[in-house]
């Protein structure tokens, strides 16, 4: 299957794992994997891309954050679900 929206959490999940992406990426720069791997690189750089597992995304999602919400993150660490409550 191809690339799936978690309506509610601003996420699209690949049908793909890192490792995969990598040994696409190392067969040639044209293949598709090789483009994948090259637009996230990109889009972490930018900041415009954060890559967190479904299960580190969920609790968030779950939470319903909204603006005005002060939100006490004791498992900061590398912070991609702080990162995920500042953008709700």
């Amino acid at each position: 299957g191809g690339a799936k929206n978690w309506e509610g959490c601003g996420a699209w999940q690949l049908p793909v794992d890192d490792r995969a992406l990598k040994l696409a990426a190392a067969a040639g720069p044209e293949g598709d994997g090789a483009v994948i791997r090259e637009w996230l690189n990109r889009g972490v750089a930018s900041g415009l891309v954060t890559r967190q597992e479904i299960a580190s995304m969920l609790p968030v999602a779950l939470m319903g954050v909204e603006p005005h919400h002060a939100i006490l993150d004791l498992c900061a660490s590398p912070g991609s679900k702080t990162t995920q409550a500042v953008d709700a």
